[in-house]
């Protein structure tokens, strides 16, 4: 291994293994609170159409996932608090329960791959044009 490439390595995992770097520790409030500041009213169910996965996912904290359907659509999912929802934020991939990865609030979960499951209790969407405008004044 070349001398860049190993250095670069030991810093991302001096960086990983910080307490800085550990993502459990992070502060999610703020973030939490712009989002929910372009989230609308609550809805029951989402169907994701061709292809029915989500784009992406974001860890707003122990009880808050943003689901982007696309780069253009996103909801906040609110999520019942427990203790297998703890360590969210240190996922690197949800499973929707069902084979059709859509949500649902009225009886659906998020899977991770520790086995754990967080209930899904409210799906907002969001005001992505918003939401993306007062990022970029921040």
């Amino acid at each position: 291994m070349n001398r860049p490439l190993l250095m670069l390595v030991t810093f991302l995992l001096v960086i990983a293994g910080s307490p800085a770097g550990l993502a459990k520790h992070r502060d999610y409030s703020e973030r939490l609170a712009l989002v929910n500041k372009f989230a609308g009213e609550p809805i029951p169910y989402v169907r994701f159409s061709v292809p029915s996965k989500a784009h992406d996912w974001e860890s707003l904290g122990d009880t808050a996932i943003l689901v982007w359907h696309t780069r253009s659509k996103a909801y906040l999912v609110d999520l019942e608090k427990s203790d297998s929802c703890r360590d969210l934020d240190r996922e690197i991939m949800v499973v929707l329960d069902n084979n059709v990865n859509d949500l649902d609030s009225r009886n659906g979960y998020f899977e991770f791959r520790n086995g754990g499951w967080c209930k899904m209790i409210k799906i907002r969407p969001v005001d992505v044009v918003g939401l993306k405008a007062a990022r970029k004044k921040k």
